[in-house]
């Protein structure tokens, strides 16, 4: 490599992604200047084809480029990239076909992003799953980034890349899942409702949360609620710490704390499972 002199700015550009994961709205999400509908996509029984629409919201031009990445949940709800499966994770990537690839959308535009399944033969029971990321490629000389430099006339241009992913499921054969709330409990230090989501089968659990909390007196309050939460394969277990917000005047005490676990409306809304607690 040459000799930078003092009088010259070497520029390295690198590109960070940040991709957020879509399991908090049942029927769109936006990020920045991009909406993408629906926000989960599952191929179950003879349903070979699907439809992703995505919307330019803003007032550029921009274009979008569409990949499928292997992400594994935590057990608090976070994500991370994977590149080999675990025992009981399958990936769904390699029997889905989506075209185009790459769009280019004037502002207020949209694309129906097509997908197709193709099943191999023997496909085991159970489902699988992959995740369908869409991402903005950055311009170039964009002025919307961060820069660093070291004192000696190297600058580091930090150029964000921002996308949204979203689940892509198939479900093939039996494939089911039950699920139990455990160590159900009232932390009032912190205002804040604890619990474990407790997963078993071969399939991921996806639904709306609705905490309760009733005196001994009678009276009922909606302490909180939560949609389009999800446990996925493989994972076993889901810890959640939920800030609730009681209403004036009431004190969560000398009752019963319940939760409430359903289905989403788009899915039939029924009860997954309840659980209560007394709180002294």
């Amino acid at each position: 490599m040459s000799t930078v002199q003092n009088n010259i700015s070497l520029v390295l550009r690198i590109s960070l992604t940040a991709v957020l994961s879509l399991l908090f709205s049942p029927a769109a999400y936006a990020s920045g200047e991009l909406l993408v509908s629906p926000t989960r996509v599952i191929f179950e029984k003879h349903t070979r084809t699907a439809s992703v629409s995505i919307v330019n919201a803003g007032n550029e031009t921009n274009t979008y480029r569409i990949e499928f990445v292997e992400r594994r949940m935590t057990e608090e709800g976070g994500f991370e990239e994977v590149k080999q499966a675990k025992p009981g994770e399958e990936f769904a990537s390699g029997m889905i076909r989506f075209s185009p690839r790459q769009v280019v959308l004037q502002p207020g535009q949209s694309q129906a992003i097509r997908l197709m399944l193709r099943k191999p033969p023997k496909l085991a029971d159970g489902e699988y799953r992959s995740h369908l990321l869409f991402r903005a490629i950055p311009k170039a000389n964009t002025s919307s980034v961060d820069k660093v430099t070291d004192g000696k006339g190297i600058a580091i241009e930090l150029t964000p890349i921002m996308g949204i992913s979203i689940p892509i499921i198939v479900r093939h054969g039996q494939a089911s899942a039950t699920i139990q709330v455990d160590k159900l409990r009232y932390f009032a230090k912190a205002s804040a409702v604890l619990f474990d989501l407790k997963r078993e089968g071969n399939a991921s659990v996806y639904g709306d949360i609705t905490i309760l909390f009733k005196s001994r007196g009678g009276q009922s309050v909606v302490l909180r609620k939560i949609n389009g939460l999800a446990i996925y394969t493989p994972n076993a277990s889901r810890r959640m710490n939920v800030n609730v917000q009681p209403p004036g005047g009431i004190d969560i005490k000398n009752g019963t704390l319940t939760l409430l676990y359903h289905q989403s409306k788009e899915a039939g809304g029924r009860l997954i499972t309840e659980h209560s607690v007394d709180i002294p």
